[in-house]
């Protein structure tokens, strides 16, 4: 898209300028030239000054606002690659447990509706998971385990929100556990009873659905969970100090920049051929005169 835009910006202000040309009765830019001092612009080395036509000016520099925006994008996307170390993939569904070589998971003591969501299911997935979960009852003794490495624990939503983020998550968010981003429902729950012919079901059903799609239901668990969260700092009667390991950053060596190097090599090379052939271009013009 920028060769595109670069030659057709180039095409503009040669046509821009020709027309002037044109209308003044001065001699006219080839189209060539128009297109490398464009290209120059954008490279930050424009060959000449800039076009003495109001229109020409008002065209390149409306482009040396493009160009700017091309370049800073450009400069901050290669420092980001390169300064920015290398991050592991997440692991953010079960799926992604079992691509894990040498990996293993574990679990509560499945039973009830957890039990025959794994125990009864067809998926190979959930079938493979169930079969090969360790079972961590004390939830804290799982998160030690995960910060250990090489092992994910499978835990009720609300299990990780009230016992595990109290203990591991400060009140910056910092933690040095990652929660996934998947969520499996098991088609569960509590339910509220009445009577036979009730009068009032239809009207509850109404404003238990209302309050779910606003959205009330969230926000009053949030509450809930930030308001236990505080009540377990102040029980423990200390703020929870979160050790983030951070992995010791990698000096960039020259495997990191073959692919610079090579493009670099590359347009040198092609430059150098150019060169080449634009010096026996003007041998062989400079050596017809004296031949004839």
């Amino acid at each position: 898209m920028t060769v595109v835009f670069t030659f057709a910006t180039g095409v503009c202000l040669w046509v821009l300028q020709k027309a002037w040309a044109w209308v003044s009765g001065r001699r006219s830019p080839d189209l060539l030239s128009r297109v490398f001092y464009i290209w120059g612009v954008l490279l930050e080395n424009e060959p000449t000054g800039p076009p003495a036509t109001i229109n020409g000016k008002m065209l390149v520099g409306w482009w040396l606002v493009g160009c700017l925006v091309l370049a800073t994008a450009y400069r901050s996307s290669l420092v980001a690659h390169l300064s920015v170390q290398s991050k592991n993939k997440p692991i953010n569904t079960l799926a992604d447990i079992l691509n894990q070589k040498g990996w293993s998971w574990g679990a509560r003591l499945m039973k009830g509706t957890t039990f025959l969501y794994f125990n009864q299911s067809t998926d190979p997935v959930l079938v493979k998971i169930h079969q090969k979960y360790e079972i961590y009852n004390n939830i804290q003794d799982a998160a030690k385990r995960v910060l250990a490495g090489r092992f994910s624990y499978i835990a009720y939503k609300t299990d990780i929100l009230n016992e595990i983020a109290p203990l591991y998550v400060d009140k910056y968010g910092n933690t040095p556990l990652y929660f996934s981003t998947t969520e499996y429902n098991l088609f569960g729950g509590n339910a509220w009873g009445f009577r036979q012919g009730a009068p009032i079901i239809g009207q509850i059903r109404k404003m238990k659905q209302r309050m779910i799609e606003a959205g009330l239901i969230d926000y009053w668990l949030q509450d809930l969970y930030h308001a236990e969260n505080k009540h377990i700092r102040e029980t423990l009667g200390k703020n929870i100090t979160v050790h983030i390991k951070i992995e010791d950053k990698q000096v960039l060596g020259m495997d990191h920049l073959q692919s610079a190097f090579y493009l670099w090599l590359l347009g040198c090379t092609a430059a150098f051929l150019a060169l080449l052939v634009e010096k026996f271009a003007h041998c062989q013009v400079n050596l017809r005169p004296s031949q004839q």
